[in-house]
Order: C-alpha cells, then structure tokens, then sequence
C-alpha cells in the first residue's frame, strides 16, 4: 500500500513538473521574449595537422662584393716646359753693333736656344724716337741683321731666323726724355716661335 502511494506521488511530481515547464515556455513565448535552450558545454578538440612529407626550404647564400681596392695615388712627375727669354740688346745712338758688354749675353741666348731644336725665332729691331720714320725703319732691320749674323757665325742655322725691322714704333719706354729713357728704346728682342704641332 505504501509503494503504492510513493509510486504515485513520484509520478504526479512528474507529470506537474512537466507540465510546469511546458506552461513556462508557452508563458515565455507569448510575451516575446523567445526560448533559449539550456547552453550546454561544448568542447572543441584541436589537432596539430603535421604535413607528411616537410616542406623544403630553400636557403640563398647572401653574396657580398669584395670591396674595390682603391688605388694609391700616384706622384706625377711633371717635367717644366723650357722657357726662352727674350733677351735685349742694347745699342749706342745710331749704330748698328752692339755695345762688346753684351757680348756674354749673346753666348748665353746660343745655349737656351740649344734647348729648342725644332723652334724657329725672330729677331725684332727697334730705335729710338730721334730721327726720321724711313731711317729709324733702315737702322731697326741692320741692328737686326747685326744680331742674326752672330748667331749663325755661333751655329745656329739661317734659315731658323727671321728678321723684322719696326723703327720707333714699339717704344719700351713711351714718350722717353733722358738719355737712359732712349737707350732702352734702342735695342733688338729675340722671339721664340714654337713648332706647330
């Protein structure tokens, strides 16, 4: 009799139970506020996938450039060019041969010449302001042929020397007044014409 009534009272809980819940869902329903069921634990199992055969990697070796050397620098032995100075000569009023003090020159000027075997030079004379245009023109070319007859006697060939006679038209010393002024004016200048190359 006694299980009997448990059996019974188990099986109305049951059912009142159920019943209950049912009642709730419709309750929840009709107001709008939707049925959400229980939220059960899920578990997600991860797995490390591991790739049957390896992936290979290639591996590029970095190739760095040796440095490029930098040369040394190097002395530059630069010979100087000879230079031929003009060299003067003086004379006394109205004569064509030079003063015997500039004899020495005259050797010296034959062996700078040495150093220009291929040069040719010009031998310019030149007078004073004293004296007509036609006569100073005369006495420039004889000073000059004075000068040019010297050096061929010295070994320097003729045809390497040209003449020029310009009287007083190139004055050293513009407008001289003293004796010494005009002495300078009086006088012969050796050019050098270098080779064309």
């Amino acid at each position: 009799m006694r299980r009997t009534i448990i059996f019974t009272l188990l099986l109305l809980t049951t059912v009142l139970t159920a019943y209950g819940q049912h009642q709730y869902r419709n309750f929840i329903q009709t107001a709008g506020w939707g049925y959400r069921p229980p939220v059960k634990d899920t578990v997600v199992a991860v797995v490390d996938t591991v790739p049957e055969d390896p992936v290979e990697v290639a591996v590029v070796d970095t190739i760095i450039p040796e440095p490029v050397p930098v040369p040394e620098p190097v002395d530059t032995i630069v010979t100087p060019k000879p230079e031929f100075h003009w060299v003067l000569f003086f004379y006394d009023f109205d004569k064509d041969v030079i003063k015997p003090s500039f004899e020495a020159t005259l050797d010296s000027m034959v062996n700078e010449m040495a150093a220009f075997p291929d040069a040719n030079f010009i031998i310019e004379g030149h007078t004073d302001a004293r004296g007509t245009f036609a006569y100073n023109d005369d006495l420039s070319i004889r000073r000059a042929n004075d000068i040019k007859r010297r050096l061929v006697a010295k070994g320097i060939k003729k045809d390497r020397l040209t003449i020029k006679g310009y009287g007083k038209r190139q004055y050293a010393v513009p407008n001289a007044k003293t004796e010494a002024e005009h002495a300078r004016n009086r006088r012969v200048e050796v050019k050098i014409v270098e080779p064309e190359k």
